[in-house]
């Protein structure tokens, strides 16, 4: 999950394929499957540990299991649905009370 905005959809797959982490040949369906948890309008202004559990509650109901969740932030780790282990990285540039 990331806090990149829908209207950076086409930003955000053409950099995933920079990367190599998407074909310049994959489909619309698995660009699409790679970028879904990209912020849509109905999410603007909702509190970061909110929108991250609610992200993580879908994926529980598909039939994952979230082992390991890993942010600088707080509130990236914290919330309703959390993982079994998570791991506050530091960054020291940026950082949210």
């Amino acid at each position: 999950m990331n806090q990149k905005r829908e209207v950076n959809r086409v930003i955000v797959v053409d950099f995933l394929k920079f990367r190599r982490y998407l074909r310049h040949s994959s489909s619309p369906e698995q660009c699409e499957s790679l970028t879904t948890d990209l912020k849509g309008i109905s999410d603007q202004g909702k509190p970061t540990d909110l929108y991250n559990s609610e992200k993580r509650s879908e994926l529980v109901k598909e039939g994952y299991k979230i082992h390991g969740s890993s942010g600088d932030q707080w509130s990236d780790l914290v919330g309703f649905v959390v993982a079994e282990r998570s791991f506050k990285l530091p960054n020291p540039m940026y950082y949210i009370p």
